[in-house]
């Protein structure tokens, strides 16, 4: 039983969050849980967490045990069960939020660690954009010969007019599971599920037109596993015969990570507590749709604000300090005031993470 106290403290974390009981049974979840999985509540709330969790041979209790045998907020890593069937590794904090003694049992809280998780995955990104990046400098750059063919580090593939494979590199052998005399008889209809061939020639088209074209496609290896990539394709006259090389990239985890980074933002966004996200300088720049009504901007008016442009008790001065505390403890909570754009003031209960 959540008592009074807990659901207060509940209604100031707008992270992802749930509560297990100490026999291991989800007794709540918050909207933004809800949504990160994409479940009702009545798929979550009274469910063992392993039911919700991914099978880690007894890891992930171990992890709740720990939990709940401390007062702060610890670090560590959950994996969830969407309800489309996606996995969602999710960083995450973990306390007791709620003691034997308070008439309620223990109740352990989970919620999103947002700093890490947002961190993470940006680096994810970047890293495979910068890859990309490097990608594209070496194709403007390589002329196709024999030994360029076979020593691509990705997968490349040159193409007919009619779909059909005319020669492939080792690499794109690895990446699909055949070998290259059999891929010698197959065409793009055998290896890409959403082929069809009037597309393929708007495409095989387009490209003649602009002399490169970048697509994205997902690719079916012979093992039956589908994997998302990102194509450069160009023209190419391979043994007398007019061709399309492409360059195939797996962008499979990085299409993976800005799903679940969409996630979160729509949680963020449909939370009915108002965010702020900030750079080190304390510029906003991402607010949620609550933070815009409690306050009376806009989106566009309030990114690029201070703190102290809506906080009458808060300096300029004061953030610097606020901001080290901030960082090394991992959350704060404070009272304060929030100014409205028509200047009434009203009292609000902080929480920095």
């Amino acid at each position: 039983m959540v008592t009074k106290e807990t659901s207060r403290l509940l209604r100031m974390i707008t992270a992802p969050m749930l509560l297990v009981d100490a026999g291991g049974v989800v007794v709540y979840g918050n909207a933004a849980m809800l949504e990160l999985l994409g479940v009702e509540e009545s798929a979550l709330v009274g469910r063992p967490l392993s039911a919700v969790t991914e099978a880690d041979d007894g890891r992930t209790m171990r992890m709740l045990k720990l939990f709940s045998g401390s007062g702060t907020w610890l670090p560590g890593t959950m994996v969830f069960r969407r309800a489309d069937g996606g996995r969602l590794e999710m960083p995450c904090k973990g306390a007791v939020v709620q003691g034997p003694g308070e008439g309620g049992g223990t109740l352990v809280g989970v919620q999103l660690d947002q700093r890490l998780y947002f961190r993470e995955l940006n680096e994810r990104i970047e890293s495979l954009n910068r890859e990309i990046r490097q990608r594209r400098e070496v194709e403007e750059q390589l002329r196709l010969t024999s030994f360029a063919l076979d020593q691509a580090g990705e997968a490349l593939y040159i193409v007919d007019d009619q779909a059909r494979f005319m020669d492939v590199n080792d690499a794109a052998c690895r990446f699909l599971g055949y070998k290259r005399e059999e891929l010698a008889g197959l065409s793009l209809s055998d290896v890409d599920p959403a082929f069809s061939m009037a597309s393929f020639l708007e495409r095989w088209q387009a490209v003649e037109q602009r002399g490169r074209l970048v697509v994205e496609s997902t690719q079916k290896t012979r093992a039956g596993e589908i994997r998302e990539v990102e194509v450069a394709i160009t023209p190419f006259d391979y043994r007398g015969r007019r061709c399309h090389v492409a360059f195939a990239r797996d962008i499979t985890d990085r299409k993976r990570a800005e799903r679940e980074l969409q996630l979160i933002n729509a949680a963020i966004s449909k939370s009915r507590t108002p965010f702020f996200w900030m750079e080190p300088s304390g510029r906003f720049i991402y607010v949620n749709d609550h933070a815009c009504r409690s306050l009376g901007y806009t989106y566009d008016e309030l990114i690029g604000k201070y703190p102290w442009d809506i906080d009458p008790d808060f300096s300029r001065e004061i953030w610097g300090p606020t901001w080290e505390t901030i960082r090394d403890k991992g959350t704060v909570r404070f009272e304060s005031r929030h100014r409205r754009k028509d200047g009434s003031v009203f009292p609000v209960e902080v929480t920095s993470d």
